[in-house]
């Protein structure tokens, strides 16, 4: 017996069959799609806890999910008592007839938020963005909100607008993903740093301009300073850019910066980024990435850069010992970091945080029996 039917063995019990449904659009393209990441994640470590899990779909043409045996259910053959319970994950049943239909069929529902939706809500209604589109849009109809430790600022909030219960889920991140995209593609993009990073690097900034809390203002601002630190030596080939919308604004922000000014910013749309990482490894190209966020402590692509062993430069408070950690916006100590590890200063240690990424693994035992004693005390009802 292997360690993770030993830890089933030891969290699950002989209980009536409970079958939990996740809600899921179509996956053109299973890596970058990060919704079906959370779905998957979700969906393994509730069947690690002894659940039977299943994909529904509310769409006529669904398809099964290729590379990953999973097969998907229409929502339209769901039967009386054949699904107990429905989370939706970034993937949802958008019209009120289907969530109402689901109810009928005596289905509990749970909305997972994986997004700062707050602040997003909050830009959406004072600045009439999209519609003044409000996140919480049939949540009273939902039976149950989870969200994640870092949007713990999300639940007094929701209670207060919404009167939903919100429990506190663990984040869950696996490599599974990313090691069977290059299990298909057979290639290998795992980075041996060497501290002998001094001229001809890439820099990656990978926050797109989505919101206050997720843009790349900070990042480049971090990168110019880095410029002025080296006297204006341009030791670095290009800033990479990756689906950043702009506007008029956003080009009067890049006209003020030098590193603008001497064409070392490229913009590209939201393409998958181990492509570009293969592509980069074949010429022996050194990477740095930059990313700064807001109520947003963790991210995928981050734990994928740092378990492939790539230099990261963060500001994700609760994981400071992860990467090279800089505090809030402090753009100073953030180039610091830079100049440390172009000089050859820090002694970066790559490739050490596989086992501190297990702490969020579909695999490991305290994330297994959290998220079954959370369904457990939803099935007994909470209120």
């Amino acid at each position: 017996m292997n360690n993770i039917e030993q830890i089933i063995k030891e969290v699950t019990k002989k209980k009536k069959d409970i079958v939990i449904g996740f809600c899921i659009n179509n996956i053109d393209n299973f890596y970058i799609n990060h919704t079906f990441h959370q779905i998957y994640f979700s969906y393994k470590t509730l069947s690690n806890a002894g659940f039977k899990v299943v994909l529904i779909s509310c769409d006529d043409n669904y398809k099964d999910i290729p590379y990953f045996d999973l097969s998907v259910i229409n929502i339209k053959n769901i039967a009386v008592n054949s699904v107990n319970i429905i989370i939706c994950i970034g993937s949802e049943f958008h019209e009120e007839k289907d969530i109402l239909f689901l109810k009928s069929l005596g289905i509990k529902l749970i909305k997972q938020i994986c997004n700062d939706e707050l602040t997003i809500t909050q830009e959406n209604i004072i600045f009439d963005k999209n519609g003044g589109i409000l996140f919480f849009k049939n949540m009273n109809l939902y039976d149950e909100i989870w969200i994640f430790p870092m949007h713990l600022h999300l639940k007094e909030f929701i209670e207060t607008i919404n009167k939903n219960k919100v429990i506190i889920v663990p984040y869950l991140w696996s490599p599974e993903i990313i090691n069977k995209y290059i299990e298909i593609k057979n290639i290998d993009i795992k980075f041996e740093y060497n501290n002998n990073i001094r001229d001809n690097f890439f820099f990656f900034i990978k926050d797109n301009n989505d919101s206050v809390n997720n843009n790349c203002i900070i990042p480049l601002t971090i990168m110019e300073n880095y410029f002025y630190k080296m006297k204006n030596k341009m030791n670095f080939k290009k800033i990479f850019l990756f689906n950043s919308k702009k506007n008029k604004s956003f080009d009067n922000f890049l006209n003020n910066l030098v590193i603008h000014k001497n064409s070392r910013i490229e913009f590209y749309p939201k393409i998958n980024i181990l492509d570009v990482l293969n592509n980069l490894k074949k010429k022996s190209v050194p990477i740095i990435t930059i990313t700064n966020q807001k109520l947003n402590e963790f991210d995928f692509s981050t734990f994928e850069l740092l378990y492939l062993g790539y230099p990261i430069i963060h500001n994700f408070s609760n994981n400071t010992d992860y990467g090279l950690y800089y505090k809030d916006s402090d753009i100073f100590n953030a180039s610091e970091h830079i100049v440390s590890l172009t000089s050859g200063e820090k002694n970066y240690k790559s490739g050490i945080y596989k086992d501190k990424l297990f702490a969020y693994s579909t695999e490991n035992k305290s994330n297994i029996i959290k998220y079954k004693e959370i369904i457990d005390n939803f099935l007994i009802g909470r209120f």
